[in-house]
């Protein structure tokens, strides 16, 4: 369990130079240009993109797998340099069949017919794992549990998300979505027509139009949920904590509590007990996932402040979690 600071291409490198060889990378990587200062323009989105799949390719072991977000659409073209990425080495790396899936978050529920209105993110809009070509990894089968609060869903009605393109729009697309329903949108809190809904979507993409339905964050705080024990939730849902504070504290404007869509991804993508790279830790969400789901997570992070969180967030755990 450690952190790194610097960004995927010059960190990279050193991790597989030290030999050792990893089971899981999980790299919610960046794909708009501009929008980071260590992706400035395409060109560096190309060499980040292609210095993460060299990652997986020089580290991971024989059964090892990685699961990446490939955006889709102008202006956030990574799913291009993975293809290119993929041309130039057609024997290394293979996507798992049946994994690939995209992620939506809702908005606002109709209450008359339960009908949901979704937002793609760009960050987090379409995953797809690979692992080595002749390997025969694949994905885990997990369910959320009861215990887990779900909501009742009729129809999702997409949108392709306003953000990073126009932050400001009037009305917003689910306000416009609300409109041509003949409801006021302006009168949003104790509406009985419809209500604000905090859920993050995912859609296979083997299995359009089915969704698995993840809460932002566990409404059933009386006791454990996701399988967790009562010791680690009390943690992860501490006011006072300061590394899951850290974490919980997103500063985009759109940016969800993810950290539930990742430790789903960790309980689907990897095993109890295993070591992963987390080679774009942002907030610390994902790492505070990697270590929900009893995983050794290595960072990377380019930005002083945010891998200054991933220090906190670990050295929050192993007190708290690891030797108490």
């Amino acid at each position: 369990m450690r952190t790194l600071h610097g960004n995927i291409i010059t960190e990279g490198p050193k991790l597989y130079r030290e030999g050792y060889r990893y089971k899981r990378i999980i790299s919610p990587t960046p794909c708009v240009p501009g929008r980071w200062p260590s992706v400035s323009d395409a060109a560096a989105l190309e060499q980040t993109i292609y210095a993460t799949m060299d990652l997986a390719n020089n580290i991971l072991a024989p059964d090892g797998t990685i699961t990446t977000n490939v955006g889709r659409g102008k202006g956030f073209n990574g799913q291009e340099e993975l293809k290119n990425w993929q041309a130039l080495n057609p024997d290394k790396l293979e996507e798992i069949p049946n994994s690939a899936f995209r992620v939506y978050y809702a908005v606002c529920k109709d209450l008359n017919n339960d009908d949901v209105f979704v937002f793609n993110s760009p960050d987090n809009h379409h995953y797809k794992t690979f692992r080595r070509v002749g390997s025969d990894s694949d994905i885990n089968a997990y369910d959320i549990p009861a215990d887990v609060y779900q909501e009742t869903v009729n129809k999702v009605y997409k949108a392709g998300g306003c953000y990073p393109l126009d932050h400001h729009p009037t009305p917003s697309e689910s306000d416009a979505w609300l409109l041509e329903r003949g409801y006021d949108y302006n009168l949003k809190r104790n509406n009985p027509n419809f209500k604000k809904l905090k859920a993050t979507f995912i859609e296979y993409d083997h299995a359009p139009d089915v969704f698995i339905q993840i809460p932002q964050q566990p409404t059933n705080f009386t006791q454990p949920c996701f399988g967790l024990t009562e010791k680690v939730l009390d943690h992860v849902l501490s006011p006072t904590n300061k590394g899951t504070t850290h974490a919980r504290a997103r500063i985009e404007k759109y940016a969800k509590w993810d950290m539930w869509l990742y430790f789903w991804m960790m309980k689907v993508h990897t095993n109890p007990g295993e070591n992963v790279i987390l080679p774009f830790a942002q907030d610390g969400d994902i790492t505070v996932a990697a270590l929900m789901a009893d995983l050794k997570p290595v960072t990377i992070e380019s930005n002083l402040l945010r891998h200054s969180i991933q220090k906190d967030i670990m050295l929050e755990w192993a007190r708290n979690i690891t030797y108490s």
